[in-house]
């Protein structure tokens, strides 16, 4: 019944990490302004904050990294996904091999999340993680739009009964301090 007053633009892309979906966020946000729109920002707890870490998705991709005068966005390390393999040093052996497991889907979900947790080993990703927290609520303020922030959780994240790792603990401070609106789906999960 709502659809004859509202309309959903579902800007959600599978395997995005929190640092495109904010930079997604500040290029389509200003088109959308004056029909007021209702901003949800979905986080998978599990993968999102680490998946700032990779340089390289389906194709290479810019990087935040944190330094002293704050959050820096660089360029990608290549211009395609094949300059990036003979550029990139990565320890692949046979990028063959592992191209055919992962689109045969030999390589289950275990080998994505060790590759992911891999590129999160960097030591300023937490503080990145905190400063996009920081910018999507900041640009939805400026903005004046109503919105809120949803922590989705996976497979692990739900086994665990408190914060799932660093992750978690750190959206949920950052969210409490700032004083943005989010929702969690672990409570629900586990009713």
């Amino acid at each position: 019944e709502l659809g004859a007053t509202h309309r959903l633009l579902n800007y959600g892309v599978g395997g995005y990490g929190l640092d495109q979906a904010v930079l997604l966020l500040e290029r389509s946000l200003p088109h959308h302004l004056a029909r007021a729109p209702l901003v949800v920002i979905g986080i998978l707890i599990d993968d999102d904050l680490d998946r700032c870490a990779l340089p390289l998705r389906d194709f290479p991709k810019p990087v935040y990294e944190w330094r002293a005068d704050g959050l820096v966005l660089q360029p990608p390390p290549a211009t395609s996904a094949r300059e990036f393999v003979q550029t990139v040093p990565c320890g692949i052996e046979s990028y063959l091999l592992r191209g055919f497991l992962g689109a045969s889907g030999l390589l289950g979900s275990e080998f994505v999340r060790a590759r992911v947790l891999a590129a999160a080993e960097r030591e300023d990703l937490p503080r990145v993680a905190r400063a996009l927290l920081e910018r999507a609520h900041a640009l939805c303020e400026r903005a004046e739009v109503e919105h809120f922030f949803v922590l989705f959780h996976g497979r692990s994240a739900v086994k665990t009964r408190g914060p799932y790792t660093w992750r978690e603990e750190l959206a949920c401070a950052a969210f409490t301090e700032l004083g943005a609106p989010f929702v969690s789906s672990k409570r629900w999960l586990w009713e």
